[in-house]
């Protein structure tokens, strides 16, 4: 059973408190302390926040990344539960990249939420950012992760 789906059966009043405090405790509750011992040990990750939309994740450099756990699988999650970056090698390569060359100019085809370009514009800030992603609910995201990092607006378009 679905947390809401026993919150809901004993707002219904087809379970008691007891049993449902109890349920919740041994069957849920402990998923939070496992997270937040995640973070512990993840150096990239600073916090993540819960809300009713969607779920913030903050990277110790001060990048923030909307995600949902209810969606498919995010860069943003990814780096929540990986210890380390699997993509690092390829970042290290694009910075090299736009650091020898003096690139003004970056293209983000298939953003997600933008995470690529983030981590970039933080060693970057000189260079222009062109971000495209092409499915709609994903897209949404993206904006969300914009708005969170309001300083990386003015080099960003979408």
């Amino acid at each position: 059973m679905k947390m809401i789906e026993l919150q809901n059966a004993y707002l219904a009043g087809k379970l008691e408190k007891k049993l449902y405090w109890t349920v919740m405790r041994e069957q849920y509750t402990h998923i939070l302390a496992e997270m937040q011992e995640m973070l512990a040990s993840n150096k990239e990750c600073r916090s993540i926040q819960l809300t009713k939309n969607g779920c913030i994740l903050e990277k110790e450099s001060g990048l923030k990344l909307y995600f949902s756990f209810a969606d498919a699988i995010s860069r943003a999650e990814m780096d929540l539960l990986n210890a380390s970056d699997p993509e690092k090698s390829e970042m290290d390569l694009v910075n090299a990249f736009i650091q020898r060359t003096g690139c003004t100019t970056v293209f983000d085809i298939g953003a997600n939420v933008g995470m690529y370009s983030l981590e970039l514009w933080q060693k970057h800030k000189e260079v222009n950012y062109y971000i495209f992603e092409p499915i709609p609910t994903t897209y949404e995201k993206l904006l969300k992760t914009i708005d969170l990092n309001s300083a990386f607006s003015e080099r960003m378009h979408t």
